[in-house]
């Protein structure tokens, strides 16, 4: 090696300075005969300077190193390239750390793809994972995949889907009678003046609690002697208001309150069974309502 390095030393600058150093300054040199730059040591070549150093190189630029390479930066190290970058490992892998910061990896205009030939695990350890996207969201494992999609979300699978929880609700969709206005009612002609006679009545209902509470969103239905019907919801009052109804008796049949209950009094009956009552709950319960009914005369 140290002669092909010295054949080659001499292709490029064959006329060596004097050994005795009587070299003068302005000596005239010959010139390289091949453009390089050869650096050789038998240990260790540093390259330091205070200020800056710049590689260049026209075409391409080669580093092999046969152990460990290391780049260290003060402030901000940047790898830039006007087409494709690969970083490749044979065995020992890639870590990617930001200390001290967020770490960010962006695809600014195209798909950006995470592969792997065995599992994926993605781990928040103090705080949350978002996966954000601006029309369409697929998870997808073999047949079965959950899809996130505008204001939709579907659960496909082809076999049994499961919801194991210690409480869920699963609500349906709501559903309630239509209350359409009324048509308008009478003849044309000369029945005109004798269906407005039969028709000019009205019909008020007040539908209450015995606390003078109105029963609401409750449906009736109305029927009048000529045969006709009609049906609609109590106001927020109770009230049922029909105009133009037939001359004549009319029944109204009301459904309950449509509206949404909860139990006011959460109390616990001191009378209540047990789920298996014995003969003696019976003979106690039977024994407190004789000393109720004592009590009360």
């Amino acid at each position: 090696q140290a002669k092909q390095i010295d054949a080659f030393r001499q292709t490029i600058h064959p006329e060596d300075a004097p050994a005795d150093g009587s070299d003068q300054p302005d000596r005239t040199l010959k010139s390289f005969t091949a453009p390089a730059i050869l650096t050789e040591a038998p240990a260790s070549i540093a390259l330091t300077t205070p200020q800056s150093i710049t590689v260049f190189a026209g075409e391409q630029l080669s580093a092999t190193i046969q152990a460990d390479t290391q780049l260290t930066a003060l402030h901000t190290a940047s790898l830039v390239s006007g087409d494709a970058t690969s970083l490749y490992t044979h065995a020992g892998g890639i870590k990617a750390i930001a200390a001290n910061a967020p770490l960010s990896m962006q695809a600014h205009d195209g798909p950006m793809e995470i592969l792997a030939d065995q599992d994926v695990t993605v781990t928040s350890s103090n705080d949350e994972i978002h996966v954000l996207a601006s029309s369409k969201i697929v998870l997808q494992a073999g047949q079965s995949s959950i899809t996130l999609e505008g204001a939709n979300i579907t659960f496909a699978c082809p076999g049994k889907f499961e919801v194991k929880a210690s409480q869920k609700a699963l609500m349906g969709g709501g559903r309630g009678e239509a209350s359409l206005d009324e048509l308008p009612t009478g003849a044309m002609g000369a029945a005109a003046s004798q269906s407005n006679a039969e028709e000019a009545h009205s019909l008020r209902v007040q539908h209450q609690y015995h606390d003078e509470e109105g029963v609401q969103q409750a449906a009736y239905t109305a029927k009048f002697s000529n045969g006709s019907q009609r049906s609609g919801v109590t106001n927020a009052a109770g009230n049922v208001t029909l105009d133009n109804v037939p001359e004549g008796a009319a029944s109204i049949s009301f459904k309950p309150d449509g509206r949404k209950w909860d139990r006011l009094d959460a109390a616990d009956n001191p009378d209540k069974l047990a789920e298996q009552p014995v003969e003696a709950d019976f003979d106690a319960l039977i024994e407190r309502t004789r000393h109720n009914a004592g009590a009360r005369k």
